[in-house]
């Protein structure tokens, strides 16, 4: 496996001789972050289900796989064709992956996404790629000194709140997220530990830790249901 590089590479043809080649961290934590989509389609297909909805379910779980599969058949390829393991590569990538857990997951509007994650672990990245993924075109940037930011996308308002100046919500203006939360917008929720009480019913928990290097861990909770 080559070394890591951190500039921008010039795209060019893989070596159509090269022999023994290993799969990269980057396309492994691709072909898994692929998987558990399926997975998460999966369990969102089963709560259709389960609410009598059959046509529904059956046909957003096919459209689903056709998507998930779709990028996956594409980046398989791109990857066995070139070699351009850079950054421009890996951060397009990473917003590939996010925007299938977000298709997968099935997010509509009033759903509530948390972000966990330390300092500098990507939280911002992953919000900034799940916008993209649902049609914001605007510029996505950290709302810490604002609260909260909103996007318009395709056919929802995407909200964008960083909590970490708060120590909590019971003391705040219960009126602080309402422009945020509720029907017609999907909120992602930076920092959210000292307000889980007032969004316990988010429709997902987003954890992501460093695991060296630009390597990330990404932990992803369902709690739809």
């Amino acid at each position: 496996m080559g070394v890591m590089r951190h500039d921008s590479r010039r795209m060019t043809g893989r070596d159509p001789h090269q022999r023994h080649r290993a799969a990269t961290p980057l396309e492994l934590i691709f072909d898994l972050t692929f998987a558990t989509s399926f997975g998460l389609a999966a369990s969102e297909v089963a709560s259709v289900l389960a609410d009598g909805h059959f046509i529904a379910a059956l046909v957003g779980f096919g459209f689903a796989s056709f998507a998930i599969c779709w990028a996956w058949i594409n980046f398989s390829w791109f990857s066995s064709a070139y070699d351009t393991d850079d950054w421009v590569f890996r951060i397009v990538t990473m917003v590939q992956m996010i925007g299938v857990l977000v298709l997968a997951a099935g997010l509509k509007d009033g759903d509530v996404v948390l972000v966990r994650g330390e300092l500098g672990s990507g939280k911002t990245t992953l919000v900034r790629g799940a916008a993209r993924a649902m049609g914001v075109t605007d510029p996505v940037t950290s709302p810490t000194f604002s609260i909260g930011h909103r996007y318009r996308a395709s056919n929802v308002t995407v909200s964008h709140l960083d909590l970490y100046r708060l120590a909590g919500l019971e003391h705040e203006d219960p009126a602080l997220l309402a422009d945020y939360l509720g029907p017609g917008r999907i909120a992602f929720v930076e920092w959210p530990e000292d307000a889980e009480g007032e969004l316990s019913s988010a429709r997902l928990r987003v954890t992501l830790s460093h695991r060296g290097g630009d390597r990330r861990r990404v932990e992803v909770g369902d709690d739809h249901g």
